[in-house]
């Protein structure tokens, strides 16, 4: 049984590793996510400030109302893969932290058994000793 334990600590240990690296992965994504964000919004920001210092008259304005819609689905778009990356990274830390769990469980399990055979060797070893006395004492 021992053996069979030791095999799944070591996939246990695979499965956390997997979680990690997949978990690094997210919150890579959440970091490209939100620098797209702060990007299209900064953009929103400069494109809205270039309007009004031109004034109403000016050419710029015309152009800035084309742009906005796109500036609004870009924003938009940003801020939506910000969320889904954000969730995408809770899940990955909820992930890790079950395949942590599992693994704790197995070596508990591990440390158990060690101490079982830890507790009958020594029960053995008693017996000996006390058979030995035992002989002594007849002798």
């Amino acid at each position: 049984m021992s053996k069979a334990l030791r095999i799944v600590a070591r996939l246990r240990k695979l499965a956390i590793d997997e979680a990690r690296h997949e978990l690094a992965v997210r919150l890579a994504a959440e970091v490209q996510a939100a620098e797209a964000d702060r990007s299209a919004q900064a953009a929103m920001h400069r494109e809205h400030e270039a309007a009004s210092v031109l004034g109403v008259e000016h050419a710029a304005i015309g152009a800035f109302a084309l742009w906005l819609p796109r500036g609004l689905q870009a924003r938009n778009v940003a801020r939506d893969a910000a969320m889904r990356a954000d969730e995408a990274v809770q899940e990955g830390r909820t992930a890790l932290a079950a395949v942590r769990a599992a693994a704790e469980v197995v070596d508990k399990l591990l440390a158990s058994h060690a101490a079982d055979r830890l507790a009958e060797a020594n029960r053995r070893e008693q017996a000996v000793l006390d058979e030995v006395g035992q002989r002594r004492r007849v002798e």
